[in-house]
C-alpha cells in the first residue's frame, strides 16, 4: 500500500499548523481593517477638528445666503421663492405675509410669489439700478432665537437695507427687509441711481 506524503509524520499536527495559518490569516485581515478603522477615525478626526476651525465662518454662509438671494431677486428668478418665507414676510413696512396668507389655493399662492419677485425685479431695473449698488455685506446682529440680520449698503455709506434670514427646521429663510439710514428712519426706501 502507498502512503500519501505528508507534511510532517504527524497528521494531527498538519491540521494545527493549518488551524494556527488560518488564526494567523484573520488575525492579518482584524489588525487590517482595525488600522482601516483607525485611518477612518483620524479622517472623522480631521473632518471634525476642520468644521470646528471654520465654525468661525458660519456666518458667512448667512452673508452669501442674503447675497444669492438679493441677486436673484433682482434677475427676476422665481426660484428665489424658496429662499422666503412668504407667511412671516415683511417688506420694507409692509406686512406681506398677512397678504400672503389670504391667498386661498396654490395657484393664488403661485401667482402671488411670481408677481412679487417680478415687481421688485423690474421695480429695481427701472430705477436704473445696478447689482453693484449694493456693497459692504456683514452682519449687523445676531438674534438669541437664530435669526440673522445681515446689512448691506445700498449706493453710500448712510443707506442700507437689513436682511433677517431665520433658521427654521435647517433651512434658512428671509423673513423681513427693513431699509436703515444712518439718522435712524426705518423702512426707508433708498433712491436707486
Amino acid at each position: 500500500m502507498i502512503r500519501k506524503a505528508h507534511c510532517c509524520p504527524n497528521e494531527c499536527h498538519c491540521e494545527r499548523s493549518e488551524a494556527i495559518l488560518f488564526l494567523r490569516l484573520l488575525q492579518s485581515l482584524r489588525s487590517f481593517a482595525m488600522t482601516q478603522a483607525w485611518l477612518g477615525r483620524k479622517a472623522i478626526g480631521y473632518v471634525l477638528i476642520v468644521g470646528f476651525l471654520l465654525a468661525g465662518c458660519a456666518w458667512q454662509d448667512d452673508v452669501s445666503f442674503a447675497r444669492r438671494l438679493m441677486d436673484q431677486l433682482i434677475d427676476g428668478k422665481y426660484s428665489a421663492r424658496t429662499m422666503i418665507d412668504w407667511t412671516k414676510l415683511k417688506f420694507l413696512g409692509k406686512e406681506v405675509g398677512d397678504a400672503y396668507a389670504k391667498c386661498e389655493g396654490d395657484a393664488c399662492k403661485i401667482t402671488f410669489e411670481r408677481a412679487f419677485i417680478e415687481n421688485f425685479s423690474k421695480g429695481y431695473k427701472q430705477a436704473g439700478a445696478k447689482k453693484t449698488a449694493f456693497f459692504n455685506w456683514k452682519i449687523y446682529k445676531k438674534d438669541p432665537s437664530g435669526a440673522t440680520q445681515v446689512s448691506v449698503n445700498v449706493y453710500d455709506e448712510n443707506t442700507f437695507f437689513v436682511l433677517t434670514i431665520a433658521h427654521v427646521g435647517g433651512e434658512k429663510k428671509l423673513v423681513e427687509v427693513i431699509g436703515l439710514s444712518k439718522s435712524g428712519v426705518r423702512d426707508v426706501e433708498p433712491v436707486l441711481r
